[in-house]
């Protein structure tokens, strides 16, 4: 992947979190999926709250109760 590609992945990233915590995954999933980020991404990130490509940390998502 090249480095451009890869940094607009990473705020598509970015952004799905901060969709994810005001809204829930499954927006934050679909805006991923509307913008081509890799399944394999979304699955790490998103669904598995996995570690970030070059922080090692783990995306804090909170999800609305209703």
């Amino acid at each position: 992947m090249n480095k451009r590609t890869d940094r607009l992945t990473a705020v598509h990233v970015d952004l799905a979190a901060n969709i994810a915590a005001g809204f829930g995954m499954y927006p934050a999933v679909c805006y991923l999926h509307e913008r081509q980020v890799p399944l394999d991404v979304v699955r790490r990130i998103i669904l598995e709250l996995g570690p970030r490509r070059g922080d090692g940390s783990k995306v804090a998502l909170a999800t609305r109760s209703a």
